[in-house]
């Protein structure tokens, strides 16, 4: 399997995850309605913009940054790809020698 197949499967059920969540808004929203007669919930929509931006934006920095150690717009943070023959001890070893 390439990576470029991964990274559209992620990107896929991203996707079909935002799409979700707006129907389930949209159906607690009906409930409340009928329940208590008023909507109760925020009107902001869940939008994959937002989720992105409240996770990797800064309103100080207007723009989106690596939200690990090195905090940069562009990431320079160390990328190690690990086989995934490795034990799960040598891995924990590994990224805790990396993060300290």
């Amino acid at each position: 399997m390439y990576l470029e197949n991964e990274i559209a499967d992620v990107t896929s059920w991203i996707f079909t995850l935002v799409n979700k969540l707006q129907g389930v808004e949209a159906i607690a929203k009906g409930h409340e309605r009928y329940i208590l007669g008023v909507a109760v919930l925020p009107a902001t929509p869940y939008t994959l913009s937002g989720i992105i931006w409240n996770r990797y934006g800064s309103t100080e920095r207007q723009c989106l940054f690596c939200p690990h150690k090195c905090k940069e717009p562009i990431c320079e943070c160390p990328i190690y790809l690990v086989q995934t023959s490795e034990s799960l001890a040598k891995l924990k070893d590994f990224t805790v020698d990396i993060l300290t």
